[in-house]
């Protein structure tokens, strides 16, 4: 007698346990076959006594095995690794009935027993496979064919919509950082505000303050109005442009200045040009558009004597050195002379 049962049983491994039950009954040890499944679900048969063994045979509830093996490459079943053991059973019917003149009832169970177990083995692969219905406008074959059709379809669109999840999660993602960068502008617009009130309540105190016990030297500073000084930085050297160090001349604060400068020049014969300006090259930055500032002076043959007046800004860009700059280009310089007659702190700035 055969119970109506699955002629296989399957396990998922959880790292600990070693035995593994089977419920139908087997007359042989060929008679099982155990399957093994990595974590990429690889099919792989076990060999007995070697990576497995089986307790007991002929047993008609069954029995169990015990996997893994000591000296078996395979280690005790992980979470992600599976077991198939399952009944295999040849074919075919030998036992012969025609040549017996008693019937052997127990032969005929046992014909009968297995029969039923074949049954149960093709019907459990039976249950796997794909079945066309009598109807259908497919074969089996065909059917299968389109099942692989509608998978690639469905993992197209599976594709799409996880790249319409992952779009919208970096458009959030954006968003937060906008919202992030405009509070902080917020705040800062905030902060902005109440120094612009805490400015205007100063200025407010000060407009109505008496600056009649600031002296000379300081309101020079606040008003920014032109304090005298006078200095020569002629030289005489013919090179084709000088340094001049302004660190002794203007104060010692590291602000803007600008300075009301005089210079000529004399000149032995020819063309020449003579310029002082904010970069070490005035005659050839001299244009405008150059972005720098200088005085600039032309000498033709026709006039041996060339001068010019300004005010020229010292320390935007130079405040650490403190210097400006004069340059010659044409005839020989015989004599220089430059002036400044006075300064004043342009901004607050550094």
């Amino acid at each position: 007698m055969i119970h109506d049962i699955l002629p296989v049983n399957n396990y998922k491994g959880n790292n600990s346990s070693t035995t593994f039950d089977f419920d139908f009954y087997i007359d042989t040890i060929s008679q099982l076959k155990v399957y093994h499944y990595d974590s990429n679900n690889i099919k792989t048969l076990l060999s007995l006594n070697i990576d497995y063994s089986i307790n007991e045979v002929k047993n008609k509830n069954g029995s169990f095995i015990t996997f893994p093996l000591q000296g078996s490459s395979y280690s005790v079943l992980a979470e992600d690794e599976s077991l198939s053991i399952e009944l295999s059973l040849p074919i075919a019917q030998e036992t012969q009935y025609n040549n017996s003149s008693l019937l052997n009832l127990e032969a005929l169970e046992y014909s009968f027993d297995y029969l039923t177990r074949l049954i149960q083995i093709l019907s459990r692969q039976m249950s796997l496979c794909v079945k066309a219905e009598e109807c259908s406008e497919y074969t089996p074959n065909e059917l299968i064919e389109r099942i692989n059709e509608i998978a690639l379809q469905t993992n197209g669109i599976l594709n799409d919509v996880s790249d319409y999840f992952n779009n919208i999660e970096d458009y959030y993602e954006s968003i937060a950082t906008i919202n992030g960068r405009f509070d902080t502008i917020v705040q800062k617009f905030n902060s902005i505000d109440t120094l612009a009130e805490s400015i205007e309540s100063v200025s407010q105190n000060k407009a109505n303050t008496s600056l009649s016990n600031i002296s000379a030297d300081g309101k020079y500073v606040l008003d920014g109005q032109w304090k005298p000084k006078f200095a020569n930085l002629s030289t005489t050297v013919l090179v084709n442009s000088y340094t001049h160090d302004l660190s002794s001349y203007l104060p010692n604060d590291n602000q803007a200045y600008e300075i009301f400068v005089y210079l000529d020049g004399v000149y032995e014969s020819g063309n020449a040009e003579f310029a002082i300006g904010t970069t070490p090259n005035p005659v050839t930055n001299h244009f405008v558009g150059s972005g720098n500032f200088q005085l600039y002076n032309r000498v033709t043959s026709y006039s041996k004597v060339g001068c010019s007046v300004g005010i020229l800004p010292v320390g935007v860009g130079t405040n650490a050195k403190r210097t400006i700059y004069s340059q010659i280009t044409g005839a020989q310089l015989l004599a220089t002379n430059i002036y400044i007659y006075g300064y004043r702190r342009i901004g607050t700035n550094n």
